[in-house]
């Protein structure tokens, strides 16, 4: 069992002694037990040239390179200015040092090192000078020289955050830098580069969700990583010159050991403090739909005959379990999915029709959530016309025309709108009140939109001209009128959306992604705050896919009656065990558990090739995770995606990752597909484990709670 060290908090077993800061001719420092931080003499423009982890070999920062970056301004005339252009001050107090610089702008950076911390917490500053000049973005931090952090650079991996995140090669293999955007193709503010057993973390720990650029490029010469957060300052396309910007929250930067896992728990000690967590817990919210939790499988519809389709659905009852969401993609008249948003009535079945097939499915337990572009309103529509949409709503460019979504035909007619604007705000909330309202749905799937698309550039609509928050908080008003309506019409209708925004957790209850990949953690940090459902998964993809699924503690997805229809029976069986497990025995851990570390297998477990939105990646044959409840207890599941038997090893500290010590009892549950849950055994908390036989395309799925 390795001995991991909580990146964020050192026990000790002593007080800490108050970080060492100086200010010298070489440069300033600020220290403690555990990491120092060195920055360049103030002459040289005081960037950060040395970040040194005790124990470790050599430091994380080349000493040789070049130059010593911090921050970078750019203006809105074209300039950039950076912490080398301009004279630096520095002065110290206690746990912090300040950097002052002064010129054509004034910056300040505050860094700050707790006694007990191993991480930087800083701050910006940036203030113009010179009358009439306006801000553009401000980089902040920039950080050159940084080191591989394996033996072999190879081994080295660059964390994303997209979907619900996965590794990547560093850009020092490829060759190619690396440019992530939040909110789009980022779903969290934070990065890390991992190799050896080791990381380096960078996270922006900002409360309002601002839009922000992240950036890793490779220096060939020096074989050393840059690394650079780009943030577009509030209303930088406005009339007037934006002359101010300070951090909404610490950029938060350093060494830990570990890997993703361990980056990701560092992110969650901040995210629950969010305003998108301030509910709480999925489990504890008085406003989550109850029936939501309880939901076994999520089925997919799509074009055709639908209403015919539906029917053969009910008549079919693959499952036979009582909660089922029915994704609906079949219900408008419109050529195209696309074409009809947002003028989805009278439903394609007709009123009457639609009214009967969604009661029939709901009588049953099954609930329809249909489909609602959330982001396009299709321009050719007569009622985008009488409105006046496209000057009212429509999202507009820095040129003053129109944003089209050129990847639909005709791009013409497919008009972006703006999350700000009342008339779009309106439209979907009118549009969703009428599907609860009239047609009882058990709420709406919002395709697109919870993610950051484009800037808006209108303005008539009475928000910020780009960057800054405009989006996540235009977005986040925008669901939070339709989640009203919603609520209103019927207080157990749910809102779900494609895509991951995590600024949007306390107004949507699900979201909609791709495959999980080598690297989760969005369920490492938001599991027990909402569901994540998705990959659209047909059986001839084979079995791995909806494995990994339910491993990962996501909603199960099919595509109902068209995933199946020609299924071997076997494999229906093997799934209707998998659902079985989760209704009977799993749904409290995999359903709104929190996500602990996962239990470390050994043995002759063969790496598979898998396949994920984002490309391949290795796997191991056989996978465990590991889930705490708000009552304490601890499930461990474990799942063998190959068609052939494997023995392997597990192992866990229970009293490391859920505070079940030796000092406790435990009674250990085994639920199985021919027992059900049955008591296995007691025994002490601390580290627990086994050697253990998987059959094919078996699973394992075990409870320990403490015994009064």
């Amino acid at each position: 069992m390795r001995n991991t060290i909580t990146a964020l908090l050192i026990i000790c077993c002593v007080t800490a002694a108050p970080p060492a800061v100086a200010v010298e001719a070489d440069g300033a420092t600020l220290a403690n037990d555990e990491v120092t931080y060195h920055w360049a003499p103030a002459q040289q423009g005081g960037g950060l040239i040395g970040i040194e982890d005790r124990g470790q070999p050599a430091g994380l920062l080349d000493p040789t390179a070049p130059a010593a970056p911090w921050w970078r301004v750019k203006l809105k005339d074209g300039r950039t200015i950076a912490n080398t252009d301009l004279p630096c001050q520095v002065d110290s107090q206690a746990e912090a040092l300040t950097f002052t610089w002064t010129g054509d702008i004034r910056v300040i950076v505050v860094a700050r090192l707790g006694a007990d911390d191993r991480l930087l917490k800083a701050r910006i500053r940036v203030d113009t000078v010179t009358e009439g000049m306006g801000l553009r973005d401000v980089v902040f931090p920039v950080i050159d020289g940084i080191r591989p952090l394996a033996k072999n650079v190879a081994d080295d991996r660059v964390l994303f955050t997209f979907r619900t995140g996965f590794t990547r090669p560093s850009p020092l293999v490829t060759g190619e830098p690396l440019k992530m955007k939040y909110c789009i193709e980022y779903n969290m503010q934070l990065a890390a580069l991992l190799g050896g057993g080791r990381g380096l973390y960078f996270g922006d720990h900002d409360p309002t969700a601002a839009w922000k650029d992240f950036s890793w490029t490779p220096d060939a010469d020096t074989q050393t990583l840059s690394y650079a957060v780009s943030h577009p300052v509030l209303d930088w396309g406005g009339p007037e010159p934006v002359t101010h910007y300070e951090s909404p929250g610490d950029c938060v930067l350093g060494p830990f050991q570990g890997d993703w896992y361990d980056a990701a728990r560092i992110y969650r000690r901040w995210a629950v403090t969010a305003p998108w967590c301030a509910k709480g817990p999925m489990v504890q919210r008085d406003d989550y739909p109850k029936w939501f939790l309880n939901i076994d499988y999520w089925a997919f519809g799509h074009m055709g005959d639908y209403y015919q389709y539906q029917r053969e659905f009910i008549k079919r009852d693959l499952f036979d379990f009582p909660i089922t969401v029915t994704h609906d993609y079949g219900h408008f008249n419109g050529w195209t999915i696309h074409d009809a948003g947002p003028d989805y009535f009278p439903p394609k079945p007709g009123s009457v029709n639609y009214q009967k097939m969604v009661s029939e499915l709901r009588d049953r337990g099954a609930r329809v959530l249909p489909y609602v572009m959330g982001w396009m309103w299709n321009g050719a529509s007569e009622d985008f016309r009488l409105r006046g949409a496209k000057e009212k709503g429509a999202m507009l460019g820095e040129d003053g025309e129109s944003v089209l979504w050129a990847e639909l035909e005709p791009s013409e007619e497919n008009i972006a709108m703006c999350p700000a604007s009342k008339i779009w705000r309106d439209k979907l909330t009118d549009v969703t009140v009428e599907f609860i309202q009239r047609y009882r749905t058990g709420g709406i799937y919002f395709d697109y939109f919870s993610t950051h698309m484009a800037d808006c550039f209108n303005p008539t609509h009475g928000h910020a001209l780009g960057g800054g928050d405009y989006w996540a908080r235009g977005v986040h008003d925008l669901f939070q009128q339709v989640w009203d309506g919603a609520r209103k019409a019927d207080p157990e209708a749910m809102l779900c959306a494609e895509d991951l925004a995590e600024f949007c957790l306390d107004v949507l209850d699900a979201a909609y992604v791709g495959i999980t990949a080598d690297a989760p953690v969005w369920q490492a940090v938001y599991h027990d705050y909402t569901q994540v459902f998705g990959g659209m998964h047909w059986m001839e993809q084979g079995r791995i896919p909806l494995s990994r699924q339910w491993l990962y503690g996501r909603i199960n997805q099919l595509p109902g009656t068209l995933g199946f229809a020609d299924a071997k029976p076997e494999t229906m069986e093997w799934y209707r065990d998998l659902l079985r497990c989760t209704h009977e025995f799993a749904r409290p851990y995999l359903g709104y558990g929190e996500m602990l570390r996962p239990p470390e297998i050994s043995g002759d477990i063969p790496m598979l090739t898998m396949e994920a939105a984002d490309g391949p990646f290795k796997a191991p044959a056989v996978e465990g995770t590991a889930w705490r409840t708000p009552d304490g207890s601890v499930g461990i599941f474990f799942i063998n995606y190959e068609d052939q038997a494997r023995q392997f090893t597990w192992e866990t500290d229970l009293g490391e990752i859920a505070g079940l010590d030796a000092a406790k009892r435990l009674q250990i549950t085994e639920w199985t597909m021919d027992n059900g849950a049955k008591p296995l055994k007691q025994t002490e908390g601390g580290i627990v484990g086994d050697t253990v036989e998987i059959p094919p395309h078996g699973m394992i799925a075990l409870k320990f709670e403490r015994i009064p």
